[in-house]
């Protein structure tokens, strides 16, 4: 866990950040009062 304690090296690829973002909005989409 060393390696991660500073958040500037815990970056991922572009299509991984963009599945996380997909799957994060999917799982709270009905505690979204937007939606």
């Amino acid at each position: 866990m060393a390696d991660r304690a500073d958040w500037r090296n815990c970056t991922i690829c572009k299509e991984e950040e963009i599945r996380m973002v997909e799957s994060f909005k999917s799982r709270f989409l009905e505690y979204d009062p937007n939606h």
